[in-house]
């Protein structure tokens, strides 16, 4: 069948001979002419009859391809409606194709527009807590510039103290214990300083300000802790010295409580500066 469709000849057609020779035909003339004629004339209706079997077997031939030519085109007409339908449907596909790339192209856009304008209110703030960061750092120069001059005064007085024994050994009792609770507090800010740090490193890709500002700070607080050392080797200095007198330990009590006050009040801003910047890593 595919044959035919494609324009290929057809087998041939194999005739097969009959298997049985048929009677010889008697007629009158067959009767008249004897034996021998009616012997003649058999041979001829015999040929006539294998003549006319293979005539029908070739109209049945050709009836059998016809048909079969019929369905052939029956069947090559549903394979071209087939191949059709297959067309329109790959038209189709690629129509959706080219839609859904459009749809994407255009849903990119604002995605991009919206990354962009995230971009930049994520700037915003990194600008917003770079200059708290600075106002901070400024406000810990000034209150570390007051505790230098208290700190001075303090020396200043402790150099020219003087008054009966008992009232010295006090004093230094006093001035030891706040040297203590100064050692305490330094010690546990530099605690701190250093969990700000461990915190600050994880986001130090993002906020490399920031870090470069609480390096600043602990700077300060080590210049702080050098203070204290110097009031340190000076108390040991001063316990060598004149015994101090009334007035002069009451005013370097009360620039010890005011140093401690300071002290207390640093410790506040920078706990409460320090839970600032690792609220601003962790949204960054």
């Amino acid at each position: 069948m595919c044959q035919v469709a494609l324009g290929l000849p057809l087998p041939p057609v194999v005739i097969q001979p009959a298997r049985r020779s048929l009677p010889p035909i008697v007629t009158p003339a067959s009767r008249r002419l004897g034996p021998l004629g009616g012997r003649r004339l058999g041979t001829v209706s015999t040929a006539m009859a294998a003549t006319q079997e293979l005539l029908l077997q070739l109209q049945k031939d050709n009836r059998d391809g016809r048909q079969r030519k019929q369905e052939l085109e029956k069947l090559m007409r549903g394979l071209e409606a087939e191949s059709e339908n297959l067309n329109r449907r790959l038209q189709d596909l690629s129509e959706r194709e080219r839609s859904l790339l459009r749809r994407r192209s255009q849903a990119a856009q604002p995605l991009q527009g919206e990354a962009r304008e995230e971009a930049r209110e994520r700037a915003e703030r990194v600008r917003k807590r770079l200059e708290e960061a600075e106002r901070h750092k400024e406000d810990l120069e000034q209150y570390n510039r007051q505790l230098q001059e208290q700190w001075e005064e303090l020396s200043s007085q402790l150099f020219y103290y003087g008054g009966e024994q008992q009232s010295q050994k006090s004093a230094e009792q006093q001035l030891a214990a706040q040297l203590v609770t100064l050692q305490n507090e330094l010690e546990l800010a530099e605690t701190k300083c250093a969990l700000q740090e461990e915190k600050l490193q994880q986001g130090a890709l993002q906020t490399a300000e920031t870090w470069a500002i609480f390096q600043e700070q602990t700077v300060v607080l080590q210049e702080v802790q050098v203070k204290v050392m110097e009031a340190a080797e000076e108390l040991d200095a001063w316990q060598s010295g004149q015994e101090p007198c009334d007035g002069q330990l009451r005013g370097v009590q009360y620039s010890t409580e005011s140093l401690m006050e300071e002290m207390a009040r640093a410790d506040r801003e920078m706990r409460l500066f320090g839970g600032r910047c690792a609220l601003a890593i962790r949204c960054c």
